[in-house]
């Protein structure tokens, strides 16, 4: 049976020149024997160039390598530009692949660890199938059948390949939705049912209340919507049920992952996530749910993936339905403590929840920010699987952009996906308007320590945070803030100032008490298998028992003052040490702003807060000009 049921004229009519020229140099690489790993979504690129790689091959000691070859991204390309071009040497080259992996990967129980892992196994059916359909009658008879008996191991596999992991992991959906497609195309109705049901399960312990994947990483969580658009797709084209269950909670996934993507469509680089643009998946979603706010996030972009996978009437529908244009507003996804404090050019992601799967970092209350689409202050990568120092490295909290105590990290990696122990995320909290937001997070990462951080976002321009640290005895609390590559920072010691600019962005990071400050080479990573260097910016102060540290960070080149001080407690006429409260004095251009932060239940019966001229109730309050906004009582 035809498994995607897209109309051949139409799809090429959605490829741009520009596309279809891609196509076609990848085609040409891939018919040299050149193979590299470079595409939008391929899990664990490689960009070296690797002359006829044998299929049990390693590269360098990554075994992801492997796997990565055996998930066959490759076939599509050659049949697409097969179809386009009609060239005999890209069917040549498909055939000679194909059958060069079916001949030397025979499945059998040795083979089930490598070429043949059930995720790989998932992953197969939909190149190939999609393959087999570009291709047509071009494929000669007994391939054809050859093919088509190996399509049913991969089936036969996927029905006994299942646990309690796959209940809950990514390799449960992608496995089961590669499962649904052979259901369909062997028109096999107990495949059918049973990956339903799986799949319904998964995303019944995967996806939160919110819409968050528990993995915590936004590429994955791509990886894991694919698969799910993938089997929503296929039902409505053949006219089948899903439960309503599984449709409600695909959709708030792709709404979820929507708000993980910047301005530029790019996923934050936050967990084990490489620098992906997720605007085809958004668009892809749009499609399926009719959602005119996810086609506005997906911005023209995903043609090239509904092509091959919807019908010409899907696409009318899509290409007519009005996307609504939205502010780039803040959004807070509480169940898994991810929150979005956005405003104009400003855009700032704050990790406050749970670590996850292993594919999580030990990224607590750490903050992303970009600037008018440009990366500023960035997560450090991933870089490899490898259980190596680098691995380590870009795990740690000391490489994220929060604080560590004593120079320890608070949840410590213990090797490729595991850690000697982890921090327990405290309840979060947060409050958006229109002008301002707020939001916090805590932790008990360290014994009979308290580590808190709350951020104010205040207008499109500035960002205050305040670090908390609640610890008996004499301890060092360290910050980190790793620019994106690209960056210049000047550092002015005696003022507690930091000025950051690329070619395009400029802007101030200022610290209350003066602490030590320098500037640190730091490995980051944007893709698998690719390293870079970058610069952290690191602050370092004392405290005893316990400290509220402020730290303003301001975008733009205007007069910027920043000042702390004191809060007061009117009535009783006495001062809150500095150690439990701060008032801070912020003026740009004439302007003048006043923070109230207590950390610190410190008021009577009846009594009001003061500081630099400004009084009223609540532990968090933001006066603007005359205007006061309390943002926690």
């Amino acid at each position: 049976m035809r498994v995607w049921k897209f109309d051949r004229k139409t799809a090429f009519e959605r490829l741009t020149e520009e596309e279809k020229q891609k196509i076609i140099s990848e085609a040409d690489q891939i018919s040299r024997g050149e193979i590299s790993f470079k595409g939008r979504w391929d899990m664990e690129q490689c960009p070296t160039i690797v002359k006829d790689p044998g299929w049990h091959d390693v590269l360098d000691g990554d075994q992801e390598y492997l796997y990565q070859h055996n998930r066959h991204t490759s076939f599509l390309t050659l049949a697409i530009a097969h179809a386009l071009t009609n060239e005999r040497r890209y069917l040549d080259t498909f055939l000679s692949l194909i059958t060069s992996w079916m001949d030397e990967c025979p499945l059998d129980t040795e083979a089930e660890k490598d070429v043949w892992r059930s995720l790989e196994a998932g992953l197969r059916p939909e190149i190939w199938l999609l393959s087999l359909d570009l291709f047509g009658t071009s494929l000669p008879k007994q391939t054809k059948e050859r093919i088509t008996d190996t399509l049913r191991q991969h089936g036969e596999l996927l029905v006994r390949s299942y646990g309690t992991f796959h209940k809950l992991s990514n390799w449960g959906v992608l496995q089961d939705a590669g499962l649904y497609a052979l259901g369909i195309f062997f028109e096999k109705e107990d495949w059918i049912s049973l990956s339903v049901q799986r799949l319904d399960a998964n995303a019944e312990n995967s996806i939160m209340s919110d819409g968050s994947h528990w993995e915590q990483s936004p590429m994955y969580t791509g990886e894991v919507l694919s698969s799910f658009l993938c089997v929503v797709n296929l039902a409505g084209q053949h006219g089948r049920e899903l439960p309503s269950s599984l449709l409600e909670r695909t959709h708030h996934l792709a709404k979820a992952l929507a708000y993980f993507m910047k301005k530029d469509g790019k996923l934050y680089t936050y967990g084990d996530s490489d620098l992906i643009d997720a605007r085809d998946l958004i668009a892809f979603s749009a499609l399926l749910f009719k959602d005119p706010y996810l086609k506005a996030k997906a911005d023209g972009d995903g043609m090239m993936r509904i092509a091959f996978r919807c019908t010409k009437g899907q696409i009318a529908d899509y290409i007519a339905l009005e996307a609504t244009k939205s502010p780039n507003r803040s959004h807070a996804l509480p169940d898994s403590g991810n929150y979005f404090l956005n405003k104009g050019p400003l855009e700032t992601h704050f990790a406050t929840g749970t670590m996850g799967s292993g594919h999580g970092h030990a990224d607590n209350l750490s903050l992303s920010v970009a600037w008018n689409g440009e990366d500023v202050l960035t997560d450090p990568g991933r870089y490899t699987y490898k259980d190596t120092e680098e691995r380590r490295t870009l795990k740690s909290a000391s490489s994220h952009n929060t604080f560590i105590v004593d120079c320890r990290e608070f949840s410590e990696p213990n090797g490729t996906w595991d850690y000697k122990d982890i921090a327990l995320p405290l309840a979060s909290f947060h409050r958006f308007t229109p002008t301002i937001d707020y939001a916090e997070g805590s932790h008990l990462g360290y014994p009979d320590a308290f580590c808190k951080r709350s951020i104010l976002r205040i207008g499109e321009k500035m960002l205050l945070l305040f670090d908390t640290v609640k610890y008996e005895g004499f301890h060092t609390v360290k910050t980190g803030f790793n620019f994106a590559k690209g960056y210049e920072i000047t550092l002015h010691e005696e003022s507690g100032r930091a000025d950051f600019s690329s070619s395009a962005t400029h802007g101030t990071i200022v610290f209350s008490g003066h602490p030590s400050m320098k500037l640190k080479p730091v490995p980051f990573s944007m893709h698998y298998n690719s390293l870079e260097k970058s610069v952290m910016l690191i602050s370092k102060s004392d405290f005893t028992d316990r400290c509220v540290n402020v730290t303003a960070v301001h975008f733009g080149q205007e007069a910027f003052c920043f000042e702390t001080g004191p809060l007061h407690l009117a009535s009783q006429n006495r001062e809150i040490s500095l150690t439990d409260a701060v008032a801070v004095h912020v003026n740009i251009e004439s302007k003048d702003i006043v923070v109230f932060y207590c950390e610190k239940e410190c008021i009577g019966p009846v009594d009001l807060y003061t500081a630099f001229g400004k009084e009223g109730y609540g532990r968090v309050i933001v006066f603007a000009g005359e205007k006061k906004q309390v943002m926690k009582y």
